[in-house]
């Protein structure tokens, strides 16, 4: 019985000290589990191991236990965690490891654990990750070498514990440790492999290069290799397009260079001869910007009437190479006044002008013999469909003729064949006024002219070529024609 009433005894007191152990936890309120933050170990630039201890869980099982992190002090779960998913029973050790943090920089943290009731946490620890270092970068291999380019490939194993903002590779002609103040190209970020294509190079050259890595610790290389570009040769792929914008004096000639064969270019142009059908730098020669692709000039001073012959060319250290020979013709001489084209040139088209090309010439002609014989414009009292603008005669002629009759000036002019050519016909208001601002250089008689614009349904334009007045005339009345045509 003694040893009963003993055993009872016992029992209370540890009962006791169980409970008055229990509050040394801190519970954070009555039915939350305890938690301690025991210890941080094995700190390296982005890990470090934390250990902890779970004392009690208040008769509710954990559904989660592990560490959070913060940069600022008294961290939660809502801040950086690290969960223990592999813990079999609530209570006792645990040890954690936290990565992807920071190199060099402090922390905070704290163990916690939740159950039914809530989330309970340990005390507060802090630690500070080992600094960054420089990246480890290695320069892979040198391939793909031409006489201008060359493809370089690298890897970075390790950030050194910080985001490698920049990566590529440095080169040079004259060192064989290339940094990056000499020639680079820069190709992404972070870790792992990468590749660039180096171009711009000087062909038959020895360069030298190697990887390089940029972090917040600073820049790193990776080993030195060397490769020599492949020797120049002579330009290749020229051509020479077909010749525009052709006139009297002067014409436009395009080329094209694929290659440069490796080395800067000296010269590249056109030659271009009347005489020589492989027209070589002994003829003439118009020069260019130095470019491959696509290039062109527009060359003057040529003599009207004449067949020309043209090559391209280019020209670098190695030697020389041309083009296929193209030929051409240039333009007659036009002038005011000049026969030409079955009559006399009475007005060149000019910028702004119904009929203006750029680049070409065209204009109104008259025969070279102007009729003195006198028409009626026609149809008096009706109303014809015409228009006064320059341009508008061949159509305002055409209407004429068909609705008028043949007594009518339009239909002498439609019907009009001389000097080798049968398109001619009676000039719009605009025309006339055109061709008379020229007549000092132009035999035209002063007399009277029917314009092919109608006035109303019984009179018409007429010009009178003596002061270059414009009168409306009686369709009835018969007046001078002045045929014109275009060229």
């Amino acid at each position: 019985m003694k040893n009963l009433i003993k055993i009872k005894y016992l029992f209370l007191v540890f009962l006791m000290i169980l409970f008055s152990c229990d509050k040394e936890y801190d519970f954070q309120s009555d039915n939350k589990v305890a938690v301690n933050t025991l210890e941080s170990s094995e700190i390296t630039k982005n890990s470090v191991k934390i250990k902890a201890v779970i004392n009690t869980n208040n008769g509710s099982k954990l559904t989660e236990r592990g560490v959070c992190y913060s940069l600022s002090t008294n961290p939660t779960i809502a801040n950086g965690k690290f969960i223990d998913n592999n813990f079999y029973s609530d209570l006792g050790e645990f040890t954690i490891t936290v990565t992807n943090l920071s190199a060099g920089t402090k922390y905070y943290a704290k163990a916690y654990a939740t159950n039914s009731y809530g989330t309970a946490y340990g005390e507060e620890i802090t630690f500070t990750t080992l600094p960054a270092t420089p990246a480890i970068v290695t320069t892979n291999s040198i391939y793909s070498i031409t006489q201008n380019s060359a493809y370089c490939s690298g890897n970075i194993s390790d950030d050194g514990g910080a985001t490698v903002t920049e990566r590529g590779f440095c080169y040079s002609t004259n060192t064989t440790s290339p940094t990056i103040s000499n020639s680079k190209i820069s190709s992404g970020t972070g870790i792992g492999s990468f590749y660039r294509n180096i171009t711009q190079l000087s062909s038959g050259t020895t360069y030298y290069v190697r990887a390089y890595s940029v972090n917040k610790a600073g820049v790193s290389y990776g080993n030195t290799l060397s490769f020599k570009t492949q020797s120049a040769t002579i330009p290749s792929g020229i051509s020479i397009n077909a010749v525009n914008n052709i006139s009297y004096n002067a014409a436009t000639f395009g080329g094209n260079l694929t290659s440069d064969g490796g080395a800067t270019l000296s010269a590249q142009g056109f030659v271009y001869s009347s005489s020589n059908t492989l027209p070589t730098f002994i003829n003439s020669i118009v020069y260019s910007t130095k470019v491959t692709g696509n290039y062109s000039n527009k060359v003057s001073s040529l003599t009207p009437s004449t067949l020309y012959y043209v090559r391209a060319f280019a020209t670098n250290s190695v030697g020389t190479v041309f083009s296929n020979t193209v030929s051409f013709t240039t333009s007659p001489y036009i002038a005011i006044g000049q026969v030409y084209a079955g009559g006399i040139i009475a007005y060149i088209f000019q910028s702004g002008d119904n009929g203006y090309v750029a680049g070409q010439t065209h204009g109104l002609i008259i025969p070279t013999s102007i009729s003195t014989s006198t028409y009626q414009w026609g149809c008096y009292g009706t109303s014809i469909s015409t228009s006064s603008s320059l341009g508008a005669g061949n159509s305002n002629t055409i209407n004429i003729a068909g609705s008028c009759g043949s007594s009518s000036a339009a239909y002498y002019a439609y019907y009009l064949s001389t000097g080798g050519y049968s398109d001619w016909y009676l000039p719009s208001y605009a025309e006339l006024q055109k061709i008379y601002t020229n007549k000092p250089s132009l035999n035209i008689p002063n007399n009277y002219y029917w314009s092919s614009s109608q006035y109303n349904s019984n009179s018409a334009y007429l010009y009178y070529f003596g002061t270059g007045t414009f009168y409306s005339q009686s369709k009835n009345n018969y007046f001078s024609v002045l045929p014109i045509r275009k060229f």
